[in-house]
């Protein structure tokens, strides 16, 4: 398996949950990846490792206990993802849940709607 097609497993998934997500009627609001990495990142990474070639899993609550997110994700091939980060990078800190941490929902929607304009 290369990236590209470890990255399709990654959006598949992702985008099938983004759709349950929003199907439930308990939000009331629009459903993004900071959704699914604030509450539902355990489902995305079981989703994931439930489709053949699984890559390693780290639980970073208790692999590093200085770290303030309780916060599950993927590393494949020298690389961390997760449903905010498809793309990968090297340095899980380098994670958008880690990098936003202490701010709000709105707060970090805000700041990719202005980095999208």
């Amino acid at each position: 398996m290369n990236e590209k097609e470890f990255q399709a497993i990654l959006i598949e998934e992702r985008d099938l949950l983004l759709e349950r997500m929003t199907a439930d009627l308990k939000y009331p609001m629009a459903i993004t990846t900071w959704d699914i990495n604030n509450g539902h990142c355990d489902e995305f990474v079981e989703a994931v490792l439930h489709r053949g070639d699984v890559p390693d899993l780290w639980d970073v609550t208790s692999d590093w206990d200085k770290c303030e997110a309780d916060h599950i994700f993927l590393k494949w091939n020298e690389k961390f993802y997760d449903a905010e980060c498809i793309e990968g990078v090297e340095d899980y800190h380098d994670l958008p849940i880690f990098k936003n941490q202490g701010k709000t929902r709105e707060e970090v929607l805000n700041e990719r709607n202005q980095s999208i304009l």
